[in-house]
């Protein structure tokens, strides 16, 4: 106040700069990665530079994290948010990183899958979705495969597996909706059983241990009956018999078996010099068919032994077969007709009673 003035010794400032850098987005939504164009709910990752004692996130200008980490994640971000973060540096001073403003596109409307949602392995199920456009999926190939495109479901083994439908928009953003397709398991079936060779014209009786199915032929050598499976052999040549069951969920399991068909082979004529015999005589019977089989079919009136020898027993006829038995176990025979003569007998009489003569001869009836 009286005017006097003091000079005081000089201060010295020290002024520590601003923290700098830039503050990094991570995202891979939407038809570009990282260029804060987004679909809705999409994962994105803000990173500021390490070496800073305090990273403080703001959305829209409000703090959303407040620590000692460089990174913020978040899924829910809104169209035209603005993010940023303030540093803090080891002298207390803080700077203003970049900022990034979100363009948020929404998910498109996927209609629900349609279709039959099960299918039996080997078989197929064609399944359907409203919204065109989209590609389909497997969670698991083991079970269930599915054409991209058509969305036919092929089974491959029991078990579910979840058919995806995912749909894309013009935004880049996609929307996935899933449905379960169960895979039944076909029946088993025993194996077949049966004679599976046969000669033209004969028949096999084929069985299978597995109730309920059906018989069925691959091709016309032989037929079979539906029901009972009897084959019928029609020409030679090999034949496929298939036996196959459906079960309660309409999945059918099979099995089947080669029946081979051969000509059936012929039996000579049986041959002899006679075809009589005489009570107590013999008769030779031949065939130029080899490894037959003779057999007397009235052994009462005529006996044959295995060298074709007919030994007359009683007076009357006898059929006398020679048979073989086929590589395709049909019994095939050769017969005759033999005919047993009774010996002849004789009467001697004469005129008068008694007769009786010490020299001479007598005429006798």
């Amino acid at each position: 106040s009286n005017g006097c003035i003091s000079t005081f010794g000089p201060v010295t400032m020290h002024v520590n700069p601003l923290p700098t850098g830039t503050l990094a987005i991570t995202e891979t939504s939407g038809n570009a990665n990282n260029d804060g164009i987004i679909c809705a709910g999409a994962p994105v990752t803000f990173t500021a530079p390490t070496g800073f004692s305090n990273y403080n996130f703001l959305l829209n200008g409000a703090s959303i994290q407040n620590s000692s980490s460089n990174i913020y994640n978040t899924t829910s971000l809104n169209n035209n948010d603005v993010v940023t973060v303030t540093v803090t540096n080891s002298t207390g001073c803080v700077g203003l990183l970049n900022s990034y403003t979100i363009s948020v596109n929404p998910l498109p409307v996927v209609a629900a899958i349609t279709g039959t949602m099960s299918v039996c392995v080997n078989s197929t199920t064609s399944l359907s979705d409203g919204t065109t456009g989209g590609t389909w999926s497997s969670s698991d190939p083991t079970i269930a495969t599915v054409d991209a495109s058509a969305g036919v479901v092929s089974g491959v083994s029991a078990g579910a597996a979840t058919i995806n439908y995912t749909f894309a928009n013009t935004n880049g953003c996609s929307i996935t909706t899933s449905a379960t397709v169960t895979v039944n398991p076909p029946p088993t079936v025993a194996p077949i059983t049966g004679n599976v060779n046969i000669c033209t014209g004969g028949t096999s009786q084929l069985a299978d241990a597995t109730p309920g199915g059906s018989w069925s032929v691959g091709n016309g050598s032989a037929t079979v009956d539906a029901t009972t499976g009897l084959v019928t052999a029609s020409f030679s040549g090999a034949t496929k018999i298939y036996y196959t069951v459906t079960n309660m969920n309409g999945c059918t399991g099979a099995d089947s078996i080669t029946v081979n068909v051969t000509n059936a082979p012929q039996v000579d004529s049986i041959t002899a010099a006679s075809f009589d015999v005489c009570v107590g005589g013999t008769l030779t019977l031949a065939d130029a068919t080899t490894g037959g089989v003779w057999s007397s079919e009235d052994p009462s009136t005529a006996t044959i032994n295995p060298s074709g020898v007919v030994t007359g027993v009683a007076s009357g006829t006898v059929n006398i077969d020679y048979t073989i038995t086929t590589s395709c176990s049909q019994v095939i025979a050769a017969t005759k007709v033999i005919t047993v003569n009774a010996p002849p007998s004789a009467t001697i009489s004469y005129t008068g009673s008694p007769f009786c003569t010490t020299a001479g001869v007598a005429a006798v009836n």
